[in-house]
């Protein structure tokens, strides 16, 4: 049996937000209410991906922050107000 990852794990989140504004906005609430340490926001040239049936391409911003496993836990509302993503990827940090 394997064991549970410690909850003070550091993981690695990476994100999509239409805008700037967007990618700051959440990043600020992030780290604000202490759910990452850090969140770095950069613009990607193009995003090209399926979403409901179709094939859409945007300009789009990333966000890699980087919270404990334990904080990533609170996750929920965030996300929910600032990007149509429901699950933001998450891995461990190497």
């Amino acid at each position: 049996m394997s064991a549970e990852p410690p909850p003070d794990e550091i993981l690695q989140v990476c994100t999509t937000v239409a805008d700037e504004a967007a990618g700051r906005a959440l990043a600020r609430a992030l780290v604000q209410e202490r759910l990452a340490a850090c969140v770095q926001l950069e613009p990607l040239a193009a995003s090209v991906y399926r979403w409901e049936g179709r094939v859409h391409e945007d300009a789009e911003w990333r966000l890699l922050s980087r919270p404990t496993r334990s904080a990533r836990a609170r996750w929920s509302s965030p996300f929910g107000a600032c990007t149509p993503t429901p699950c933001p990827n998450s891995w461990p940090s190497a």
